[in-house]
């Protein structure tokens, strides 16, 4: 399909969208609010909220205030000649574009998974330059399938680089539809690829593989994204954690530091134990002293 074909489906779904449901839409809009989260779920999930982001959504709302969420209305069914996807795009546009003349300061965050992903790309690239993106203050993908190898902003499930370097399933096919260099470089974006996803690693488009499904099930998954947002969205101001949450924290440490010591405590006597007996230090227990590193980063 040629790009004239392509921008005159995008011109005729926009049309379409704008015309179901917008008054409904506007009832619900009709205040302005700090922010709002923009949803687009993955293949086959129902209409509604996306299980990757349930408790990511939640904690945002509940840690920064003023804001809402969307949920993109868009079929989300497997189709490989990308119409689904545009419906979704369309919608995501229309919303942050409605939003912006009634609410001109009014930040956006878009959150795209699996083929929700997908949809959110593509609406980046269709808003470059405008008002609209300048409005996005965030962006979190999971399970990418355009994800693009050795982007910054691409993370596995633990924050750590281990996907880096993978290349989405889709990616080959169209090239265009991956973040820009521009989006990686501003902070802006975090990926999340889960280790063994078939679809960001460029294994296959298994999207019912259990690790393609991990994301809503993971706490840490969850918690990462939600203080990404939470970071952005209230004016790069730091995450200050709950009471609560500081508590798990120093709990945490304080567990650890007991099993250090513990560690330490075997080790200084197995070395006299060795020492009685005039041999060497023992050299098993010479890989638990990189342990000391890792306490301090907790």
């Amino acid at each position: 399909m040629g790009q004239k074909s392509w921008s005159l489906v995008f011109v005729v779904l926009v049309g379409i969208i704008s015309s179901v449901g917008l008054s409904a839409d506007a009832r619900r809009f009709r205040l302005c609010h700090n922010y709002v989260l923009i949803s687009a779920r993955g293949t086959r999930e129902t209409a509604g909220p996306s299980l990757g982001f349930t408790d990511m959504i939640r904690l945002t709302l509940a840690k920064a205030p003023g804001g809402i969420e969307y949920d993109v209305r868009y079929p989300a069914k497997r189709d490989y000649t990308q119409l689904t996807t545009l419906i979704g795009v369309a919608d995501i546009r229309r919303r942050i574009e409605q939003g912006l003349v009634l609410c001109p300061k009014q930040q956006y965050a878009l959150l795209g998974y699996s083929q929700g992903a997908t949809a959110t790309l593509a609406a980046l690239r269709e808003m470059r330059g405008s008002e609209a993106e300048r409005a996005i203050g965030a962006v979190v993908l999971l399970g990418n399938p355009y994800q693009v190898p050795g982007q910054l902003s691409t993370v596995d499930e633990l924050g750590g680089s281990s996907t880096r370097n993978r290349t989405g399933a889709l990616l080959k096919l169209a090239p265009s539809i991956g973040l820009s260099d521009e989006w990686d470089a501003s902070g802006k974006v975090l990926s999340i690829c889960y280790g063994g996803d078939p679809v960001c690693s460029g294994v296959g488009l298994d999207t019912q593989g259990k690790e393609h499904v991990f994301y809503g099930f993971s706490f840490a998954v969850q918690y990462m994204g939600a203080k990404f947002l939470i970071d952005r969205l209230e004016g790069y101001r730091p995450y200050v954690p709950s009471k609560a949450e500081e508590r798990a924290r120093v709990i945490a440490q304080v567990a650890l530091a007991k099993k250090l010591k513990e560690m330490e405590r075997k080790k200084d006597r197995a070395e006299r134990e060795q020492k009685d007996q005039g041999l060497g230090p023992p050299v098993g227990d010479m890989a638990a002293l990189p342990l000391k590193e890792e306490a301090q980063t907790v």
